[in-house]
Order: structure tokens, then sequence, then C-alpha cells
């Protein structure tokens, strides 16, 4: 008995610093998200502020039509320093990404996407998935919650497997999105 008390007792204890450690990480989460759209509505006010690029995408998809793409890069002022010159006289340019929005059609759906980093990792931290649900009719949404880069929760929190809100496809979008980054921004010959 005392043994089925003492395990009880710790799998409450370490059930409860699971909680709060959770805890800490979304109240992490929603302060860097709240930091960066604020900078983004002060870049607004202040163009020299802004360090941004779009990308937009008009192209025709077989069985579905037009799809018409917007994406959003929000990132951190270029920088470098001296040791970043290479051999060749080209600059090895410095800056993260910190924020994405997407947006895009398949046919007559309409999605909507927010892809938060973490600043001092680079590794996801927060996902927002708005899309048309087939069955209701109706916008639905998927929020993903990171911690060093490993799913946490989501909400709501019994989702669909299948895409589009499977969590590899966030984590896959998250992945390409920087690579886009790194190739445009960071790997552009005419910085």
């Amino acid at each position: 008995m005392k043994r089925l008390l003492s395990f009880t007792l710790l799998l409450a204890l370490g059930t409860a610093l699971a909680v709060a450690a959770g805890n800490k990480q979304m109240e992490r989460i929603r302060a860097i998200y709240n930091d960066v759209h604020e900078h983004i509505n002060m870049s607004k006010m202040e163009p020299m502020m802004t360090n941004q690029m779009s990308i937009d995408i008009d192209q025709m998809y077989p069985g579905s039509g037009p799809h018409k793409e917007h994406i959003t890069f929000y990132f951190t002022c270029l920088d470098f320093n001296e040791d970043d010159q290479c051999e060749d006289g080209s600059i090895n340019w410095q800056s993260e990404l910190n924020f994405v929005t997407q947006s895009f059609n398949i046919g007559a759906h309409e999605y909507y996407c927010e892809y938060l980093y973490d600043p001092e990792t680079g590794d996801p931290l927060f996902a927002l998935f708005t899309y048309d649900d087939d069955e209701t009719g109706q916008k639905q949404s998927v929020r993903y919650y990171f911690d060093k880069g490993k799913l946490m929760q989501t909400i709501p929190a019994k989702i669909s497997d299948e895409w589009p809100t499977n969590v590899n496809d966030r984590l896959y979008n998250f992945n390409h999105l920087k690579e886009i980054f790194n190739q445009v921004i960071l790997g552009n010959p005419l910085i």
C-alpha cells in the first residue's frame, strides 16, 4: 500500500512539474509572438524598421484551376563582421528568420498560415493553420505549440492526422520556408 501511495504521489508530482514547464513555454511563445507583431506594427509606421520579403505566386493547378499564394517573411536586420567576408570578396550575411505568413487557395478553398521561429535557436515555436472545413463549410483553426522543435500541444487537442492538419506538414513548411529565406535573402549574390 505504501508503494502504491508513493508511486501515486510521485506520478502526481511529475505531472505537476510537466504542466508547469508547459505553461512556462506557452507564456514564452505568447510573449515572442506579441513582440513580433508589435515590431511588424511599428514597421508600418517606421519604414526603416522593415525587414521583410514578400513572394506572390499566380499559377494554374491541374484539376483545381487558378492558384494564388502570398508569402511574407519577417527577419532580423542583415549583419556581418569582417570575418564573414569570403575569399571571393562576397559577404556571408547573417540574419534570422522570425515569422512567416502564408495565404493561398486550392480551388475554392482558402488557407492562411503563420509560422513563428524561436529567436534563440531558429526552431519551430508556433504555427497557426486556418482552413475551410469540407464538412461544415466553416473556417477552422489549429494552433501548434512547439518546445525545442518538437510538438508540445495542439489546440484543439483532437485533430485529424490527414492533410491539412497533419503536424508533419507544418514541420515540413517550417523547414521549406526557412530554405527559401536562406536561398533568396542570405544566398543572394546581389546583396
